[in-house]
């Protein structure tokens, strides 16, 4: 579970039992998304937590004790919305405000150390970040998929390239 207002701190619980099982310390600003890693760690099974705060702090937890830590304040524009896993990644999809839109950037962190690998602002235009949805994570493709201009636009986090999927809908007399 990850919980706090102005702090952030991961508490895991027992699934069968509902005991609390350990607590994390308490680190600074409001958590926002939680996503869990397969394992990796060489002879450890332990599936680690990584957590995104409000204020850019990405964390990734290892047996509830702070692995590493990287702030994303210093280096990425844009307002924190979400984070999505891969095998060996983390993406951070911020939203940037535009002259009343909002545009997307996508920062890729290694997911053993915490480095910043890449990051970069998508040609994405939309109205707020209701718009934007994460899908995917834990998988080789995590997506971001946005509402834009009634399309849907779609991005593989951690490419540069967007795709536009379009629809109609096509009204039969007599049928809804």
């Amino acid at each position: 579970m990850l919980s706090g207002v102005e702090n952030t701190i991961v508490t895991t619980y027992d699934a069968q039992t509902g005991h609390q099982i350990a607590q994390s310390p308490v680190f600074l600003g409001s958590p926002m998304a939680m996503e869990i890693l397969s394992p990796d760690w060489p002879g450890d099974a332990t599936r680690d937590i990584v957590t995104l705060s409000d204020v850019g702090h990405v964390r990734r937890f290892h047996h509830l004790h702070l692995a590493w830590e990287t702030s994303l304040s210093d280096t990425v524009r844009g307002t924190p919305l979400s984070i999505a896993t891969s095998l060996s990644k983390v993406y951070v999809v911020s939203a940037l405000s535009l002259s009343g839109r909002t545009s997307l950037s996508v920062t890729t962190l290694d997911a053993v150390n915490g480095a910043v690998l890449d990051s970069h602002k998508l040609d994405a235009s939309f109205l707020g970040s209701d718009d934007v949805h994460i899908v995917g994570s834990h998988s080789s493709a995590p997506l971001a998929i946005w509402k834009e201009n009634r399309k849907l636009k779609v991005n593989v986090l951690g490419s540069k390239s967007i795709a536009t999927l379009t629809s109609e809908v096509i009204s039969h007399k007599g049928r809804p």
